[in-house]
């Protein structure tokens, strides 16, 4: 059974900028392949937020799958920008009960951990990360989300591009009425 989906994300800003490409691979070995040949466009040098989308067709039931953002510049750069992991449930029953926000693995973590969260029903989400002054350091989603299973992956990257420091950090999500957070510990390795 093929199942379609959306992916959707939000520039601050934009300079030298042609557009975009949503990259996924279908297997942790698999490289990462453009999911459509055109490039998205991009709305050109912006000094404010602009949000974007991408709609495609080709998931598959019961399969897990990564997704990146390419970011392509006028020189012919191409940058990557985060990872997305998505399982796509293959039976009934597979969507939980009640919303739930599970603790991230691995933690303590570098490079990266995974986050995962349950929505019995479709909401719109936010999940993001705060410093422990209650700074929000990083979104990783704000969109709305069918019922099911979802996981993202945090690198620890702020959404200032800068790697973060050693430390406690908070994730947070919220969905409709449904709040909950969990403590993750970044760990630099030096």
């Amino acid at each position: 059974m093929q199942i379609g989906y959306c992916w959707s994300w939000e520039t601050q800003s934009e300079v030298n900028n042609p557009g975009f490409n949503v990259l996924r691979n279908k297997s942790a070995q698999a490289e990462f392949v453009k999911c459509d040949n055109t490039l998205i466009p991009s709305a050109g040098d912006l000094s404010e937020a602009r949000g974007y989308s991408f709609t495609g067709v080709e998931a598959s039931a019961g399969k897990a799958y990564c997704y990146k953002l390419e970011h392509v510049d006028f020189n012919g750069t191409h940058t990557e920008h985060g990872r997305i992991s998505i399982f796509i449930s293959s039976q009934e029953g597979q969507i939980s009960e009640k919303f739930a926000l599970l603790q991230n693995y691995p933690n303590p973590f570098n490079p990266e951990t995974t986050i995962q969260s349950d929505l019995p029903r479709s909401e719109y989400v936010k999940t993001g990360i705060v410093n422990l002054l209650g700074e929000k350091v990083r979104s990783l989603v704000d969109e709305k989300q069918l019922a099911g299973q979802y996981s993202v992956i945090w690198d620890g990257q702020l959404n200032s591009r800068k790697q973060a420091t050693t430390g406690v950090f908070i994730c947070g999500l919220q969905a409709g009425d449904f709040i909950a957070i969990k403590n993750l510990f970044w760990c630099d390795k030096n």
